[in-house]
């Protein structure tokens, strides 16, 4: 089934849509899920202009909540949705068919991704008891099928009307942990944390970063985004996408800006660790 069908039909179950840059989990519009939408006119004009773009469901619009499963981070999808079919949760899963990896197929050899999709109002969280889980909710997208990983492997799985998918069981909204307090993120007394002003912040530096200093502020701005999200103060994901944005609208390469933020990111989880 080709992209732009499956993008029309999932629209018409229910899901609301905005597309990623081909083969990539980036939004290609300039709000990325914040321009999610089901106006079935709006998705087949964005899949005519970009025929090969992958599908983002975000998951707040669409009043769905995503468990997503990494293998390679070391969760254990048969022993975690064993623990549904005991309790009587049906599982409605999407993930990549490792087979279909075009390059390095050992890498995805037996990692494959799994996602777990229930009807629902939660925020995304990325602290759960379940190692190598995290939970894609409000504030957060997924990529749907039968959208391609950048490897070559397509996301798998048959996506049932939003409004005949299971209910989130109970039990999974108590493994989320509270976030404590990150030590580097200070909170005056009475003040609530205001991550969107936090993270224009960060955004303007780094769209107004002088020429020669420009990479550096991306990763300086990608580590602060990290330390925010460990606080529980601002959504990662959120957060990447608009500091990505600001470092091309300065003038670094695609290529180049995903780099740094990667780096950054990393050498804060380093830092944490």
């Amino acid at each position: 089934m080709s992209l732009a069908r499956a993008a029309a039909e999932l629209a018409e179950a229910g899901y609301h849509l905005h597309p990623l840059r081909a083969r990539a989990k980036v939004p290609a519009t300039r709000r990325g899920f914040k321009d999610a939408t089901r106006d079935a006119g709006q998705v087949v004009r964005w899949w005519d202009r970009m025929p090969d773009a992958n599908i983002g469901v975000a998951c707040g619009a669409s009043g769905i909540v995503v468990l997503d499963i990494d293998t390679k981070a070391g969760a254990d999808p048969q022993e975690i949705l064993g623990r549904f079919d005991r309790e009587g949760a049906p599982v409605v899963g999407t993930g990549l068919a490792p087979e279909r990896c075009e390059r390095h197929p050992e890498s995805l050899a037996g990692r494959r991704g799994v996602q777990v999709y229930f009807r629902g109002d939660m925020a995304s969280a990325a602290r759960l008891i379940l190692a190598g889980c995290e939970i894609k909710g409000a504030g957060g997208y997924v990529v749907a099928p039968p959208s391609v990983h950048p490897c070559g492997a397509e996301y798998v799985g048959d996506l049932p009307p939003v409004a005949e998918l299971p209910p989130v069981p109970r039990w999974l909204r108590e493994l989320v942990q509270r976030p404590e307090p990150h030590p580097f993120v200070t909170v005056p007394a009475g003040r609530a944390p205001e991550p969107s002003r936090a993270l224009a912040g960060l955004a303007r530096i780094v769209r107004e970063a002088p020429a020669g200093n420009r990479n550096r502020s991306t990763f300086w701005a990608a580590c602060r985004v990290a330390e925010h999200a460990d606080a529980g103060t601002l959504d990662e994901q959120e957060g990447v996408e608009e500091i990505r944005r600001a470092a091309l609208d300065a003038g670094l390469a695609e290529r180049e800006v995903d780099l740094t933020i990667r780096s950054g990111l990393a050498a804060r989880a380093r830092a944490a660790a």
